[in-house]
């Protein structure tokens, strides 16, 4: 199960972390160089996005 928190920033906003079990991290082969782009995924561009939108998570690695 994926975890979402929700802290406090200095700026006044919030950021959310998302924590994911070491068991999928390790599947996929994850790091801390790792990062992870949610992108909403439309068949038709005219559908609007709302909470029953799908996400696609799109892996991108930073190597350095």
């Amino acid at each position: 199960m994926v975890k979402i928190t929700k802290t406090p920033t200095k700026k006044g906003g919030y950021q959310y972390k998302v924590t994911i079990p070491t068991e999928i991290a390790t599947l996929k082969n994850w790091d801390e160089n790792t990062e992870i782009l949610f992108v909403p995924f439309v068949q038709d561009p005219k559908t609007e996005l709302d909470k029953d939108s799908p996400i696609v998570l799109k892996e991108i690695r930073k190597d350095g």
